[in-house]
């Protein structure tokens, strides 16, 4: 009998589960399948934007059905996500990116403003 692992969890509920509902975000519901394609496209692009397995990536990000599916994503993909509040800001927010060693920050167009003032840093 084989484990079923985090990387493997949702790619076997789509198999075998696949209509059954596997997530409700505000006015979002999808089943396993439609959960597993949205999470296998944000495999894709996070692949196309050279994240690795192993690699790190920081959301800054509020709650958001689009955390839920990058924690999944990276989870697949063996990557390692770092979330980072998007309430913090400034220095915070400097000594957060600078520890965090990660390959990709995904954040949302509310919050770009945030990293662009600490970009230099």
């Amino acid at each position: 009998m084989s484990t079923l692992t985090i990387d493997k969890w949702l790619t076997h509920h789509a198999t075998y589960r696949p209509h059954h509902l596997a997530i409700v975000f505000e006015e979002q519901r999808l089943s396993f399948a439609e959960l597993n394609r949205s999470v296998n496209r944000l495999c894709h692009a996070l692949q196309q934007a050279g994240v690795k397995k192993g690699d790190k990536v920081a959301t800054f990000l509020p709650n958001s059905f689009e955390l839920y599916e990058l924690y999944w994503a990276t989870a697949k993909m063996g990557a390692v996500i770092v979330p980072m509040s998007p309430l913090v800001r400034g220095n915070g927010l400097i000594n957060l990116f600078n520890d965090a060693d990660t390959q990709l920050i995904v954040t949302d167009i509310a919050h770009v403003s945030y990293i662009e003032d600490v970009r230099e840093s």
